[in-house]
């Protein structure tokens, strides 16, 4: 939430939410309701379903909408095209893949408003980025976070590999644990 916040979210905002994970499940139906997202199915995208879920954002409304780059990248050309300009969120979240420079400026470009990426990985904190640079600032209240290259740990800058400890998993701690990023 710290993240979405930085951009002017807030929780009961109203938001869609594209993932290719079905919300089937009651409590996940339930807290749709509660925190009034909408979920839309990104799996298996059609140009009916484009059609559809483009309709379905002007119809919601939403503040902020989050997804897969793809996806996204996908609906904004279909913006573009057609010259859809009643969509207004105040931006858009990506995550769950890499958000290429072409599809950041396409997504800006027909809907409008800026894209802030965040990431996260299997037992690891989630980082977002701000508006005023591209880093990613790490959420380290439920998991540390370190970057390693050759055996050290890269203090500063620099490129390594992401090595997580999650703090909340009592069950199955991940100590150390290399996510392969």
């Amino acid at each position: 939430l710290r993240g979405l916040y930085w951009h002017g979210f807030r929780l009961g905002d109203r938001h869609c939410k594209f993932s290719t994970n079905p919300r089937q499940a009651i409590n996940k139906k339930f807290q749709d309701i509660i925190t009034r997202c909408k979920y839309i199915s990104s799996q298996g995208v059609t140009q009916e379903d484009i059609v559809k879920n483009v309709q379905e954002l002007i119809e919601y409304k939403p503040k902020m909408i989050y997804g897969y780059p793809s996806t996204l990248s996908i609906l904004a050309e279909y913006i573009g095209k057609n010259n859809i300009k009643e969509l207004n969120p105040l931006f858009i979240n990506t995550h769950g893949e890499i958000l290429f420079p072409y599809m950041r400026e396409m997504i800006e470009q027909n809907f409008y408003c800026p894209v802030y990426d965040a990431y996260s990985g299997e037992g690891g904190a989630v980082s977002f980025q701000c508006d005023s640079s591209e880093a990613y600032h790490i959420a380290d209240e439920y998991a540390i976070t370190e970057i390693v290259n050759d055996g050290e740990t890269i203090i500063d800058k620099g490129r390594g590999e992401i090595i997580s400890t999650d703090l909340w998993n009592y069950a199955t701690p991940m100590i150390r644990y290399n996510i392969k990023d």
